[in-house]
């Protein structure tokens, strides 16, 4: 449908049940049934951070995605759900560290020739 994000809003619903027939009450249902999941597992996810140290900043960025993502599919731009019951284990989580990205320096072959103007002969 010409989109590379899905936005809030009926774009997503409507290309869900054009292309795999799942009407928008059945993704409602769907809905539900994944933020029930999410809450449901965050315990053993926040168990996990809590017992393997090097698991705890993981740990952080999941829970924030799925409860932002449940969020994003409840909110009354896309399926227009109650307000998600979330489980106790999302609090009291601090925001994960910003990943370090290293940078790579590639260094210039030796092989190849100098940079700048050729000199003529």
């Amino acid at each position: 449908m010409g989109k590379k994000a899905w936005l809030p809003g009926k774009t997503l619903a409507r290309f869900i049940t054009a292309n795999l027939g799942i009407t928008e009450k059945e993704q409602r249902v769907m809905v539900e049934r994944i933020s029930d999941a999410v809450a449901d597992i965050a315990p053993a996810v926040r168990e996990m951070m809590d017992g393997l140290a090097g698991f705890r900043d993981t740990g952080k960025r999941m829970l924030a995605a799925w409860s932002e993502d449940v969020n994003s599919l409840r909110d009354s731009r896309m399926y227009s759900l109650n307000p998600w019951k979330s489980n106790p284990a999302f609090e009291g989580v601090s925001d994960p560290p910003k990943p370090e990205t290293p940078r790579t320096v590639v260094e210039r072959s030796e092989l190849l020739a100098g940079r700048g103007r050729r000199k003529s002969k």
